[in-house]
């Protein structure tokens, strides 16, 4: 269970780090079914990436055809039993949640980058913005090889869940253009602003909170736990191997029914 303070940083910026939180022996099974995977499309081969041969191409290629429908791995579902679900039910406030990929997604990026950067483009919210709402639920992610700083791992903005909480509900692509009213975010989403790493490292505030992206990179059997109202993105990959994270969604059922069922 998270502790206190853990709730309040949580609730403070949207987003919780948990390393070493999973059981390294279901972490090892997951792994190993995702390089299988590899293996039989010839991206992994005699314990090493076989990557040479890959195509350039200016956008991620899907994870399905590198790898296929991996939400046929139970292994990856397992990696969230017990006390990852536990503190789930902790941070949604006890509440009914629903998570409707049971085995998670697998986020798999090509090491393709020659530089690395804060990007300006593609930050996103992977579901609306609900009216009254509050928290609509919790995304896990966890890494399946170490990704280092530039390696690939998801950026999110912590503090972002804060603003647009209103009385009407803002589709997710409308929420780029909402939140540009600030300058903070008009900085971070055009591509002229200079000293882009600065976002990493230094704060922002809009309307009195604190605003900071932050990347996800860690090891095997470390944990983020994000608020979905998180504005996020996609980063380069910069080092050797594939960035190798799975993720998976929690919705309050009340949150859930909204967006996917009126």
């Amino acid at each position: 269970m998270v502790t206190e303070q853990q709730m309040q940083i949580f609730q403070n910026r949207g987003i919780l780090f948990l390393p070493k939180l999973l059981d390294p022996v279901k972490v090892r099974l997951a792994s190993l079914a995702i390089l299988s995977r590899a293996e039989k499309n010839g991206l992994w081969k005699n314990d090493s990436w076989q990557l040479s041969n890959r195509p350039d191409t200016p956008v991620p290629e899907a994870v399905s055809k590198l790898l296929g429908r991996t939400n046929t791995e139970d292994s990856l579902g397992d990696l969230c039993e017990g006390i990852v679900e536990s503190i789930i039910l902790q941070l949604l406030g006890g509440c009914t949640y629903h998570s409707p990929i049971r085995n998670g997604q697998i986020l798999f990026t090509l090491p393709k980058a020659d530089n690395w950067n804060v990007p300006y483009a593609n930050w996103h919210l992977d579901i609306a913005r609900l009216p009254d709402m509050g928290l609509p639920g919790v995304q896990f992610f966890t890494f399946l090889n170490q990704v280092k700083p530039g390696g690939g791992g998801t950026l999110v903005v912590a503090g972002s869940h804060l603003l647009l909480n209103g009385n009407e509900m803002i589709k997710s692509k409308n929420v780029r253009g909402r939140l540009k009213k600030w300058d903070y975010f008009k900085k971070l989403m055009q591509p002229g602003t200079s000293d882009r790493l600065e976002f990493l490292s230094n704060p922002g505030e809009v309307e009195g909170h604190q605003m900071q992206v932050v990347e996800m990179h860690g090891n095997p059997a470390d944990v983020y736990l994000m608020d979905m109202r998180l504005i996020h993105t996609i980063s380069p990959n910069t080092a050797k191997v594939p960035r190798i994270m799975m993720t998976k969604r929690y919705f309050l059922k009340d949150a859930y029914d909204q967006v996917y069922q009126d």
